[in-house]
């Protein structure tokens, strides 16, 4: 069993998911996404919200990017295949500068977080030396 990650992206921003879930391995994690993102986007449909533009990147616990789950795919949208929209391809660009600086967050906290469960176990006459 591993850790996986399931980072929000909406039109409002990024969010980070710091708690995971314990999960079999890769496929059941995109399965979880891919079922949690039909789900979301049913109900802000039943609210006339569209939640198509919005995405799970779903992160192992080393912070690499394991799925990009697309709402609108989950709903089963086509999705856009004109490359020479300027639009589509900013906003693709943009999502993925947004997946790599999440990656990179993720990673900076785990350090952080390995950095503070080292100094809590190293002894007093180390930490004053």
């Amino acid at each position: 069993m591993s850790r996986y990650f399931f980072h929000l992206w909406t039109r409002d921003g990024y969010e980070i998911d710091d708690t995971g879930i314990e999960l079999e391995d890769a496929e059941a994690a995109y399965l979880e996404a891919f079922y949690s993102a039909r789900e979301i986007s049913i109900e802000m449909l039943r609210s006339k919200r569209n939640a198509t533009r919005y995405r799970y990147d779903v992160v192992d616990c080393q912070g690499r990017l394991v799925h990009e789950v697309l709402f609108a795919e989950a709903m089963g949208q086509p999705l856009a295949k004109n490359p020479a929209s300027g639009f589509v391809a900013s906003a693709s660009r943009g999502c993925a500068l947004a997946s790599d600086l999440a990656r990179e967050i993720a990673t900076a906290r785990q350090n952080l977080q390995t950095c503070r469960e080292l100094l809590a176990v190293t002894p007093a006459s180390v930490k004053q030396s």
